[in-house]
């Protein structure tokens, strides 16, 4: 059984590793990362969302926060703007640059998509996201690690015990 399990894992993984792998060469093409991606894709689906709304969907400091956030401003994907309600309040939007960053990621995505249903067709394809489901709610009832908590350089790190 425990064969079966690794072997699970390593399937996963190198899909994972893969998929990743050609959504990071686009974007590091273009100076971002996936964090940066993150920041954009949020802030691509919620327009006019404030500093604090990223802050909490990203679960990162305020001050890393606020880093990447300049970053992104700097090389024309991101800008903010005063609310029009309330000009102490700024939100945030997506440039045209940023718009093509997510509109691409989101197309590859599309692209490798269309592919898993040309190779292993319709009932495979929707077996396989049912037990990928399966696995999603398994995974999050285990408790085997306590939730990562941010630290001073806002990511979140976890502590992996030593199995004796």
């Amino acid at each position: 059984m425990e064969g079966n399990n690794n072997s699970i894992y390593k399937e996963l993984f190198q899909l994972e590793y893969y998929l990743q792998r050609r959504v990071d060469e686009y974007l590091f093409s273009h100076g971002l990362d996936e964090a940066g991606y993150q920041f954009l894709a949020y802030i691509g689906a919620h327009g006019g969302c404030r500093v604090g709304d990223v802050e909490a969907a990203v679960q990162m400091d305020r001050a890393a926060v606020n880093r990447k956030l300049r970053a992104l401003g700097e090389r024309g994907f991101v800008m903010k703007r005063g609310s029009r309600s309330d000009r102490r309040i700024i939100l945030l939007y997506l440039t045209p640059a940023g718009r093509a960053v997510t509109s691409a990621v989101r197309e590859i995505l599309k692209e490798w998509d269309d592919e898993m249903h040309r190779q292993l067709g319709e009932q495979d394809c929707e077996a396989l996201s049912q037990i990928i489901e399966r696995l999603a709610e398994a995974t999050r009832h285990e408790q085997a690690q306590p939730a990562p908590q941010p630290t001073h350089d806002g990511l979140h790190h976890v502590k992996i015990r030593a199995e004796h």
